[in-house]
């Protein structure tokens, strides 16, 4: 069962999306493709999909981060070192620091984001 989704809001039933949660968005050729799931306040959830080889400019946000790579891998730069997410892992980075994504393939991730 795959959830639906809209550009306006979220799954119509968040205990299919937690079934199937890299189901919730597609990615496509040679594009960059984002979804928020829920944006509040304090902080947002978004997910991404990356297609091989698009790379997001180096980048800033005002969050702290919690990347979970849901499909995939790629290589994140933050702030020096690279690190490697693949699937069923988590990184952590920083608020306010450089940072870059690297996918060698298809990449889907969830970010969550909160304000420091």
């Amino acid at each position: 069962m795959t959830p639906r989704s809209s550009a306006k809001g979220p799954p119509s039933s968040w205990l299919e999306a937690a079934a199937n949660i890299a189901g919730l968005i597609r990615c496509q050729t040679g594009s960059v493709i984002s979804q928020v799931l829920l944006k509040r306040t304090a902080g947002h959830v978004t997910i991404f999909a990356l297609d091989a080889g698009q790379e997001p400019s180096v980048h800033t946000v005002p969050f702290e981060v919690l990347a979970q790579v849901i499909w995939g891998e790629a290589e994140v730069t933050k702030a020096g070192p690279r690190h490697t997410g693949r699937k069923a892992k988590a990184l952590l980075m920083p608020a306010s620091r450089a940072r870059t994504v690297h996918p060698p393939g298809e990449l889907k991730t969830l970010l969550t984001m909160i304000r420091p």
